[in-house]
């Protein structure tokens, strides 16, 4: 797969949302370490870090909070363990970090 057809999932790849096959896709053109595209993953990392800092966290009420719970253990997030998060420096180095 090309860099222009990649274009828009850098932000979704970040935020670990991808099906498998679109984030098997960037991870596999990342790898073979194209500066095009390791400097658009970077600029998305870096966007979504942002937006995240604009926005104030919330507590979900008691019921909307057990009820999301229930939900993500019914589909087995849950069950999965903490997730690591890829950190890409700027040489392109990449590291994990946990997640919860």
């Amino acid at each position: 797969m090309d860099c222009n057809h990649l274009e828009d999932l850098y932000e979704l790849y970040v935020l670990g949302v991808l099906a498998a096959g679109e984030r098997d896709d960037v991870r596999k053109h990342v790898g073979e370490k194209c500066p095009r595209c390791l400097d658009a993953l970077r600029e998305a990392a870096e966007t979504v870090y942002w937006l995240a800092q604009t926005v104030a966290p919330v507590q979900p009420r008691p019921t909307v909070r057990a009820g999301l719970l229930r939900r993500l253990a019914s589909n087995g997030t849950l069950a999965a363990g903490p997730r690591k998060a890829r950190v890409i420096s700027q040489r392109g180095a990449t590291s994990t970090r946990s997640r919860a």
